[in-house]
Formats: C-alpha cells, sequence, structure tokens
C-alpha cells in the first residue's frame, strides 16, 4: 500500500482504522518510536538550550535541532 504525505489526516486515521489488530500494532510501534527520545537526546537538547541562553550559539530551527539531536 503506498501512503502520499499529501493524505489528509482524516483519510490516513481511516485507512488506521480499517487494518487488521496486527497491522495496527505494527503501526503504533512505529508512532511510539517517533516519539521516544533517549537520555543522551535529551542530555543534549539541554545542552544545546543553555549555549542558546548563554549566547553561545544562534537560533536554529527545529527541524535542524532535531536532526542534529536524532543524528
Amino acid at each position: 500500500m503506498d501512503i502520499s504525505k499529501e493524505l489528509p489526516f482524516q483519510q490516513l486515521l481511516g485507512i488506521i482504522k480499517n487494518l487488521n489488530s496486527k497491522e495496527k500494532e505494527e503501526v503504533a510501534k512505529i508512532l511510539i518510536e517517533e516519539t521516544e527520545v533517549t537520555d543522551e537526546m535529551w542530555d543534549e537538547a539541554l545542552k544545546r538550550k543553555k549555549d542558546f541562553e548563554n549566547g553561545k550559539i544562534p537560533t536554529e530551527s527545529w527541524q535542524n535541532l532535531k536532526k542534529r539531536i536524532l543524528g
């Protein structure tokens, strides 16, 4: 099954609702992994926050920060 990134959220929810329980479980695992933050990631985020507050680094976008922390 191909799913476009441009798919409306409500339509995506409809697709997920029609999956069997094993497929729903796999989707849930993927979503949970996307939201987990390791101790190392948290430490890096706090360090960058402190560095920013102390003027050691300029402003950066959340996407750049996410890429840097997640590797």
